[in-house]
């Protein structure tokens, strides 16, 4: 379980958030250093993320089909996550 931001980002090996509480960036950005498949977790805090293209899985508590195109993926508190 991840309490804090900052110790999600390092579990994943991106770099941290510029500040402790609050992070945006592209997920292209990410792409050369992050883990690309990780073991079901649940994280503390709220997360929001934009696909406006580009292909992958997620899986977020019983959901792993999501529509092709722009997607919104909302995650609050405690989901099981991978």
């Amino acid at each position: 379980m991840f309490k804090r931001i900052v110790d999600y980002c390092e579990a994943i090996n991106i770099s941290p958030p510029k500040h402790p509480h609050f992070d945006i960036r592209k997920f292209e950005d990410n792409m050369p250093t992050v883990i690309g498949e990780m073991k079901p977790f649940r994280h503390e805090f709220y997360a929001i993320a934009i696909k406006a293209e580009g292909d992958g899985i997620v899986v977020s508590g019983h959901h792993a089909q999501f529509p092709q195109g722009a997607t919104v993926f909302f995650n609050s508190p405690f989901q099981i996550l991978s």
